[in-house]
């Protein structure tokens, strides 16, 4: 239980403080938050920065419930991170789709 305090301030708080280098005004981020998941994994392709590409195609398989791609796009995207929290958000989102599709042990 205590780890799970701390994890969840951890997270809280940089979620609170948007320390992070993400752009969540790219094109594939717009496309996700209008509900064009298929379009936005097409924007993914053409955004250079690779996390921002890499983590973006993640959160829409999973959306699309494609966990298997969705997890395995975060551990990419986790590969390109330039902050730490960058890789945090990673290691949440991952977490969440494999307890999504089922997969409670490991997530």
């Amino acid at each position: 239980m205590n780890k799970e305090f701390t994890l969840s301030f951890i997270f809280i708080a940089l979620f609170t403080n948007n320390i992070h280098a993400y752009n969540t005004n790219n094109s594939c981020e717009i496309l996700l938050k209008n509900g064009d998941n298929k379009k936005a994994i097409i924007a993914a392709k053409k955004l250079t920065n690779k996390y921002d590409a890499y983590f973006c195609t993640a959160k829409a398989n999973y959306r699309m419930k494609n966990y298997a791609i969705a997890i395995n796009e975060f551990d990419e995207s986790n590969k390109y991170a330039d902050l730490p929290v960058d890789q945090l958000y990673s290691y949440l989102y991952k977490g969440i789709t494999e307890r999504d599709s089922g997969d409670i042990k490991t997530s």
